[in-house]
């Protein structure tokens, strides 16, 4: 697979040049005159492209500006995420045409265009490639060595290709891109196992604008031509040039770059204002379903929740996303039915029992896989589970490590490894499993996070609950509690949120793992290592999910902990906001705002 072509990239071009202008767009059909949607956050949105590294967790419900801003401009390949994604065919399709080696088709539907009318094809997608998988950044290159505190880039080596993008099951894992020929996709072989090849390309930037940035050229279709030849000839010294530009294009800093200005989604950029207000108009160019709905879109940042619901009373916005908190909770629960809608849902994060199994305070006090599930059975999980739901009416109760409560996996798994059973050792079963392991004291140091009211209450709940059986809980509460999760002497029991679901597989295994990287408990288990890596070797996506089942039994089996629950995202729209929601598909508001209503 790794050849140069150059033969045929001057045709690609010129059959790109027939393409613009030949599909008329559907972009004003649904388009409510007069109607505005102004939706409130809490982070001002920096750039336009969601899948730039700077921005930490995209997904997050405090950093969503982006990540709703890139789906309305740019169609997200993607509409549900990990550990199986739905491709959104109607924009693109992902196929695996060999799987000895893994070599995907990535290829965008025909007829799909920029705004500018100039199509989106092979060079949008060769340009994807190259900052998703990092291929041309140097041999032995650490992006940590160049990046300041506040996640921006320092200044990098003459020499450094370095797209800055964030995880992406390809980064370092293939080979040089080639064209499928039909200048509306390209072939991908994989170096390395990728179980999530399907998620590798989650955003398609248009190439002739980084390519006019970067090289001065202001022809779209020549600009693209020097894209596709720079990387299918893997003309460095351009690639570099490209990657610096791709860095800049898109930003939202002061006057709006090129790149910010050009979509192939529902909206376009019109304007941001000094106060950081995005404003979004219809792309009369866009080609597929769920077309602009509202005649203004208006992105609204809010350095409080508290002043995001005042805005919101006063109709200055018409769509909240306040801080998941217990007070903005209740807030939003006496808006309801009082001329707004509370619209409160699951997150992708979700909160956890983790088990110091290789150390601990007290040491080595839970190695012992049945002492693990004596002290939950203690603890009365049901009731810590109540807890969320008395504070904030939704908990999404978690019965797998590896699935999310909405994934259809979710419950079938559950019953499979027996989930139940985990809290089912009566008082004489524990004073037999504490005699076998040598338990002579049950005093256990609990961490958990000393800022969150409702941590606090399933604490003490679970001292009080466990007491009647002989153990004494102490609170070993901090606010940085991720830093004290690292201390192996510090705590027995943590109450942690994990938010590795909805990102990546690998990065979920990484808890779990030998040696992995989030693994702070000391598990370590060789079968569930083989287990990790034969589902990142299968090439078919049932066999990976049969191998995760797998791994939740494993886990499972040996209590190594317990998935508590989803974590509550909020939301709150104003009556005339119809379809604002939060779905197993748009797990936090925002995500799906092209299937939005809003009258005038």
């Amino acid at each position: 697979m790794r050849r140069k072509r150059r033969a045929g990239i001057a045709m690609a071009a010129a059959a790109s040049l027939l393409l613009v202008g030949c599909s008329q767009g559907v972009g004003m059909n649904n388009v409510v005159e007069g109607s505005t949607l102004s939706i409130g956050v809490l982070d001002t949105a920096m750039t336009v492209n969601a899948e730039d590294a700077t921005l930490g967790n995209p997904l997050a419900v405090t950093s969503s500006a982006e990540q709703m801003i890139g789906n309305l401009l740019y169609l997200p390949f993607n509409t549900q995420t990990v550990p199986t994604a739905t491709v959104n065919t109607q924009f693109a399709s992902v196929e695996a045409v060999s799987t000895a080696p893994l070599i995907v088709n990535y290829q965008i539907a025909e007829g799909q265009a920029w705004s500018d009318a100039v199509p989106t094809d092979e060079a949008d997608l060769l340009l994807a490639w190259a900052a998703a998988s990092e291929h041309f950044a140097p041999e032995g290159f650490d992006p940590a060595e160049y990046t300041a505190d506040d996640g921006s880039l320092r200044e990098l080596p003459d020499d450094a290709v370095f797209f800055n993008t964030g995880w992406s099951p390809m980064k370092g894992k293939t080979e040089l891109a080639q064209s499928d020929g039909s200048n509306r996709g390209i072939l991908i072989e994989y170096t390395e196992p990728a179980l999530e090849w399907r998620e590798s390309l989650k955003q398609v930037l248009p190439a002739h604008v980084v390519a006019e940035t970067a090289l001065g050229i202001s022809d779209p279709m020549v600009a693209k031509h020097a894209v596709a030849e720079a990387i299918l000839t893997e003309d460095t010294a351009t690639i570099r040039k490209l990657a610096d530009a791709y860095r800049e294009a898109f930003l939202l800093e002061g006057s709006p770059a090129a790149g910010a200005m050009v979509s192939n989604g529902q909206y376009l950029l019109d304007s941001i204002d000094p106060a950081g207000v995005v404003t979004l108009k219809p792309n009369k160019e866009f080609r597929t379903q769920n077309s602009a709905f509202a005649e203004t879109v208006r992105i609204v940042p809010f350095e409080s929740s508290d002043a995001m619901l005042e805005a919101l009373r006063n109709k200055q916005i018409n769509v909240a996303m306040p801080e998941p908190t217990v007070a903005n909770y209740d807030a939003i629960q006496g808006m309801d039915r009082r001329g707004f809608s509370a619209i409160s849902g699951p997150q992708e994060s979700f909160l956890r029992l983790d088990f110091n199994i290789g150390a601990g305070k007290h040491e080595y006090l839970f190695a012992n896989s049945g002492v693990r599930k004596a002290f939950l059975s203690a603890v009365k999980i049901s009731d810590v589970l109540a807890v969320q739901t008395n504070a904030m009416g939704v908990a999404e109760a978690r019965s797998s490590w590896v699935f999310p409560s909405s994934h259809p996996e979710s419950q079938p798994t559950a019953e499979a490894t027996g989930f139940a059973n985990l809290t089912g050792i009566d008082e004489d079963q524990a004073n037999k499993i504490f005699s076998e392991a040598g338990v002579k004291s049950r005093d256990v140091c609990v961490l958990f996070d000393a800022r969150s009211d409702v941590q606090k209450q399933q604490f003490e709940l679970m001292k009080t609950s466990s007491s009647e059986l002989g153990w004494t809980l102490e609170d070993c509460s901090v606010d940085d509690w991720r830093a004290a999760l690292k201390d192996p002497t510090a705590w027995d029991v943590a109450i942690t949120v994990d938010d590795t679901s909805g990102q990546s597989f690998d990065l979920l295994a990484e808890r779990f793992l030998t040696d992995g990287t989030l693994n702070y408990s000391g598990y370590s288990s060789p079968e569930l290592d083989e287990l990790v890596a034969t589902a990142k070797t299968a090439a078919d996506q049932y066999d990976a999910l049969n191998a995760m089942v797998e791994i939740d039994k494993r886990l499972v089996g040996d209590a190594v902990g317990y998935p508590l629950y989803q974590l509550t995202a909020l939301g709150v729209s104003a009556d005339g906001v119809e379809g604002a929601s939060m779905t197993a598909d748009a797990p936090y508001i925002g995500q799906d705002a092209y299937g939005w209503d809003v009258k005038p």
